[in-house]
């Protein structure tokens, strides 16, 4: 998914569920940062200690991108041989599926720390399920779809940016329902991240969030450009005004540098915190939020992988 989703409607789904305001800006714009999170970054203190962050997003088509990236926060595998939607019926345990228990554990964990920057985070990995469907993380020809002539592709770059936009339409060769409607997949996400928030904070949900959001998705369309060009901007001033009527506050701007900014500042010499209380900050705890979650996952896809799991 975009950042439409990413932080958008996620940051209604956190208010709706019940978050308060600050820390539901905290869930949506680490939602949206581990796409934005693309450099090594190392910085120092003025005792020349360093600290290195965590890349969450990447371009590179490397085992190690696969296996430090792009698995842990995009493509979450499933881990079992079973309910394959392929013509060729084959099976990866690799292969994403929606809502998957390795991906929804790592949410419920998240909220289990009550780290709001975890369950941003978490949140991420967790709705991509939907959109990266029947895809993996790992460079193979089970990803061609045949939109380019990659002998091999990694995700769904294959795709194009097609699976990650709302109220768009696309095919997906490889499946014996081959047309895609992402609002489907989008909107059955939203329903079960809002109802996985509003029991973790003990309240029922709003019952007026997916229904407005559904209807600020409207009907889906075949047209990539006129979508995300003219069709994106306003559905995005549709849901703050959603976030102003129900909840009577906008949703805060988001700008990829923010939190780096905040606390980073740059020199020819390089990265130095821009004061000692760093380990306050947002772009810190997100990244030490990071770390755990893509320990944890790697953890949970060794165990699923070594025990041969199979439905």
């Amino acid at each position: 998914m975009d950042s439409e989703f990413h932080y958008h409607v996620t940051y209604l789904l956190a208010i709706g569920g019940g978050f308060n305001k600050d820390d539901a800006y905290k869930i949506a714009y680490s939602s949206q940062y581990i796409d934005d999170n693309q450099a090594n970054i190392i910085v120092k203190d003025d005792k020349s200690n360093i600290y290195k962050n965590i890349q969450t997003q990447s371009y590179l088509t490397s085992a190690k991108a696969s296996k430090e990236i792009y698995i842990p926060f995009h493509f979450i595998p499933k881990c079992n041989l079973s309910n394959s939607l392929r013509k060729d019926s084959t099976l990866n345990p690799m292969e994403v599926e929606s809502n998957s228990q390795i991906a929804r554990g790592a949410l419920e964990k998240a909220l289990r720390l009550k780290d709001p920057y975890q369950i941003g985070i978490a949140s991420h990995a967790f709705v991509d399920s939907w959109a990266h469907q029947n895809f993996t993380g790992c460079a193979e020809v089970y990803n061609n779809i045949g939109y380019s002539y990659m002998a091999r592709s990694i995700g769904h770059v294959d795709a194009l940016y097609y699976p990650d936009c709302v109220s768009l339409i696309w095919q997906d060769s490889r499946l014996k329902n081959e047309k895609i409607d992402n609002n489907v997949r989008f909107l059955e996400a939203a329903q079960c991240l809002l109802d996985i928030f509003s029991k973790y904070n003990k309240i029922k949900a709003h019952v007026g969030i997916i229904p407005l959001i559904q209807h600020v998705f409207g009907e889906a369309t075949e047209n990539y450009f006129w979508n995300n060009t003219f069709l994106m901007p306003k559905r995005i001033r549709q849901y703050n005004k959603i976030s102003k009527n129900l909840f009577s506050c906008a949703i805060p701007k988001y700008s990829s540098t923010e939190w780096l900014n905040k606390i980073v500042k740059s020199s020819i010499e390089g990265f130095y915190w821009k004061n000692q209380a760093y380990k306050e900050s947002e772009w810190y705890l997100f990244n030490e939020a990071a770390k755990r979650h893509r320990k944890f996952i790697n953890y949970k896809i060794r165990c699923a992988l070594s025990e041969k799991i199979v439905q």
